[in-house]
């Protein structure tokens, strides 16, 4: 006869609530240059991401959708790289208290520091241990 398949047992996961912002067209969601406070997942609406000069030209880098997740790349840099902006009324999953609450982004971003540093090997060492 057939062997009977093992019992499964499901562990309960601690609830975790993840927040959904509202961002109104034209709003930063992101701003250039800023400590990173949580990650987000579009659920709806688009933005554009910019880097803005000295001189107030705004350059285009990407456009971001449904899925997409904003705001991963400062984890590992300390700081955002670029601003987020709606380009229509839209809205994100906020993924809050990435050190103390999620450990695994806390991880990834230490991983992700590493791997923008080996990128720059030649750099002084000074420069290096700014960029971890």
């Amino acid at each position: 006869m057939g062997a009977e398949a093992p019992a499964v047992t499901a562990r309960a996961l601690p609830e975790f609530r993840v927040p959904v912002w509202r961002v109104r067209a034209g709003a930063a969601l992101l701003h250039e240059g800023a400590a990173p406070e949580s990650v987000h997942v579009v659920r709806s609406g688009s933005f554009k991401c910019l880097k803005t000069s000295e001189d107030g030209y705004e350059q285009v880098l990407a456009f971001s959708g449904p899925g997409e997740v904003l705001g991963f790349e400062a984890l590992s840099r300390g700081r955002h790289t670029c601003s987020v902006v709606a380009l229509e009324d839209a809205a994100v999953a906020a993924i809050q208290r990435i050190a103390g609450g999620l450990p695994a982004f806390g991880i990834v971003a230490a991983v992700l520091g590493v791997v923008n540093t080996m990128g720059s090997v030649g750099q002084p060492p000074a420069v290096l241990g700014g960029m971890i």
